[in-house]
């Protein structure tokens, strides 16, 4: 196993621990709101104390529940989303199982680049593909000059060396 997938497989665990903790404790929540219509009403009181609606939770929910999840859902309840849960902890749930969804835009030039150029190509390329991105910045003396950028499976070369293969494969043809 190369240690490049060793960490990965160590991140995505931890990942995964991490939210571990909120899933079940969103799920027995939401089972308490779907046994309890009381407790949906009580929690979207806005006139309600927040110690009033904190000891309604545990109240409802067996477990203890941590300081954070009781929070997200005294949120959700002041601002009218709780019925929102059931769709958040789907998503959550593809999160855990498939991992956020990530876009890699690798910068390769041939030199380092100043820090004003790694900005302006940020925000180019974020106009154009999105502003999912997760940018990498590398150098490769090999690239002659210029810059190559990969966002999944396309690829725009404005390298010295990209463009000298391609002339080399014109004269060729």
């Amino acid at each position: 196993m190369t240690v490049k997938r060793r960490s990965q497989e160590y991140a995505r665990a931890i990942y995964e621990l991490a939210l571990e903790t909120w899933m079940k404790q969103l799920n027995l929540l939401s089972e308490a709101l779907a046994q309890t219509p009381s407790l949906r009403q009580a929690l979207s009181d806005r006139a309600a104390t927040p110690a009033t609606l904190r000891e309604r939770l545990e109240e409802a929910v067996a477990e203890p529940l941590s300081p954070q999840v009781v929070n997200f859902v005294l949120l959700l309840g002041q601002d009218g989303q709780l019925g929102q849960l059931d769709e958040i902890l789907m998503d959550l749930d593809r999160l855990v199982r498939h991992g956020p969804q990530v876009r890699i835009a690798e910068v390769t030039s041939a030199t380092p680049l100043a820090p004003t150029e790694e900005e302006s190509l940020r925000d180019l390329l974020t106009r154009r593909f999105g502003s999912d991105l997760e940018f990498r910045f590398s150098t490769d003396p090999k690239l002659l000059g210029g810059i190559r950028v990969r966002v999944g499976d396309q690829v725009i070369d404005g390298t010295i060396a990209g463009r000298l293969e391609s002339l080399r494969d014109r004269l060729a043809a």
